[in-house]
């Protein structure tokens, strides 16, 4: 019965560490989610100051659309194809995550269940 008690031990504290782990995954996959809401309500920055041929003209002023059109390139990528890589991976963990805990729970349940049998037993002797 020691091993049994030293096994349901062990099963439970991986339960408490899984657990924790779902909760730091739920609480980064909502921050990620801020973020990216913050990140799509600033993509107007990209496109200021506006230059007008009254403000500024030229190679330079070329060369800095050139510039900002390559932010805007980079700005798409991360926004639709990074962030949403990024959540749906902490997403996946995060289900795994479930599918660990219900299936230690479930052997917590089964130890136990094999530990009262073991003390029934051995109220009977």
């Amino acid at each position: 019965m020691f091993g049994e008690m030293l096994g349901l031990s062990f099963v439970k504290t991986q339960l408490s560490l899984k657990k924790e782990n779902l909760e730091d995954l739920k609480a980064c996959k909502t921050n990620l989610k801020n973020i990216q809401q913050e990140f799509l309500e600033s993509k107007d920055k990209i496109t200021e100051p506006a230059l007008s041929s009254d403000t500024w003209q030229g190679s330079l002023a070329n060369k800095f659309e050139f510039i900002r059109d390559e932010i805007n390139t980079e700005y798409q990528d991360l926004k639709g194809k990074q962030l949403n890589e990024v959540i749906t991976k902490i997403e996946d963990k995060i289900n795994t995550l479930i599918d660990d805990i219900d299936g230690l729970k479930n052997q917590i349940t089964s130890i136990e269940k094999e530990i009262e049998k073991q003390k029934n037993k051995n109220s009977h002797r």
